[in-house]
């Protein structure tokens, strides 16, 4: 004869599910905060005069700074030098903690058809414009091309084709906006359904 034994039933809490030890970050949390982030930017931009080179559509270095505060980030100059043409100049991105997550140059000469007759303080401040927009775009283009636009700042291009479309007027022809991306019908998130 058999005799049972009396068996012991335990429960275990669940376990934690963790992004794999190779991602610093769970990507579904990332793109999510990033969607987000993205939908955020195409407000601010759709209320400001768009800048569109060659049928893309571009941010300004505002822009760039715009996504940037989303992250608790910021940008500034480390350096500005002179040289023959014009200026080169080299910033830095800082997150939360004041270490430096990103850096770019930047330059503005007197070759480039815009700036040769340009005064000396305009050369410098767009050497210094174009290394901040660069640092910034280095560590934030994946946000900014979710929400539709091109990676690369406004400010590296050289502006030929270049179309300058004026802010939106409340109330005129085209400033309703679109219930899925929230943009002016214009311009619309690259994952929305209205987008041509």
């Amino acid at each position: 004869m058999e005799t049972t034994q009396p068996v012991e039933i335990t429960t275990q809490p669940m376990a934690v599910i963790e992004p794999p030890h190779d991602l610093a970050v769970d990507p579904e949390i990332a793109l999510a905060s990033a969607q987000k982030a993205a939908r955020a930017l195409l407000k601010v931009v759709s209320q400001k005069r768009q800048i569109i080179i060659n049928g893309k559509h571009y941010l300004t270095f505002e822009d760039w700074q715009t996504i940037g505060r989303f992250y608790g980030i910021t940008v500034g100059v480390e350096s500005t030098t002179r040289f023959d043409e014009g200026y080169e100049a080299r910033a830095v991105v800082y997150n939360r903690a004041a270490a430096v997550i990103s850096a770019a140059e930047g330059i503005c000469t007197r070759s480039e058809r815009k700036w040769k007759d340009r005064d000396e303080y305009v050369l410098k401040s767009m050497a210094q414009t174009r290394a901040c927009a660069k640092a910034l775009r280095n560590v934030l283009a994946w946000v900014a091309v979710l929400a539709g636009f091109e990676g690369t700042p406004a400010e590296e291009s050289d502006g030929v084709g270049s179309t300058v479309i004026p802010q939106p007027v409340a109330g005129g022809q085209g400033s309703g906006k679109c219930p899925h991306c929230l943009t002016t019908n214009r311009y619309h998130a690259k994952d929305c359904p209205n987008r041509a």
